[in-house]
């Protein structure tokens, strides 16, 4: 499905073979991967830090 795309973007989190097969690959799940490469092709703003909610 990704080499039919395309660009064929990966999550860090992917399986082998999908991140060898993609053209880019992006942050896991939990990194906000998805926010990040939507800001990077322009299609959002880029988001914002994630505030750690332990912090002070």
């Amino acid at each position: 499905m990704l080499a039919a795309c395309g660009v064929g973007i990966a999550m860090g989190n992917a399986t082998a073979e999908a991140l060898a097969a993609a053209d880019e690959i992006t942050g896991a799940v939990h990194e906000d991967g998805l926010a990040e490469v939507f800001a990077r092709h322009g299609l959002i703003a880029r988001p914002r830090a994630r505030r750690d909610p332990a912090a002070p």
